[in-house]
């Protein structure tokens, strides 16, 4: 009797080799993570990575941001009486954005501020901390 032995190619059917088909498939789908994971970290476009502002009034500041065309408001929140709050993915809404300030559910007015001041640190103007006085709307210190 003799034995006829064939020996077939690396990868093809049947082997369980990869071959060609099977290492393009695999380079395919690390592409697609890596392109997934990478999409995952950068940063939302229309967003700001963080807002910051400080507050060296002596009561907390509420805070809302607007575009300077829209009545559209986006509350961000408290910043503490002498503190400063940082706001994570705020949305972006223009080069310049309309601050509104409140102080204890009064309104303290709206100032005009440029996006790149709010995102390296803004400070609520003294003016408008040293002069809202909340007694005249009848609220105690404190």
């Amino acid at each position: 009797m003799i034995a006829v032995m064939r020996r077939r190619r690396p990868g093809a059917p049947g082997t369980g080799g990869a071959g060609p088909g099977g290492y393009l498939a695999a380079v395919l789908v690390g592409l697609g993570l890596l392109v997934g994971l990478g999409v995952a970290l950068a940063p939302s476009p229309g967003h700001l990575r963080a807002v910051v502002i400080e507050n060296p009034g002596e009561r907390a500041v509420s805070v809302r941001l607007r575009a300077v065309d829209s009545r559209a408001s986006l509350d961000l929140g408290q910043v503490p009486a002498g503190g400063r709050a940082v706001f994570e993915e705020v949305l972006d809404v223009g080069p310049e954005l309309m601050v509104m300030l409140r102080y204890g559910g009064v309104s303290a007015g709206e100032l005009r501020v440029p996006r790149q001041r709010l995102v390296e640190g803004w400070v609520v103007p003294r003016a408008v901390t040293e002069h809202f006085d909340l007694r005249r709307v009848g609220a105690t210190p404190g």
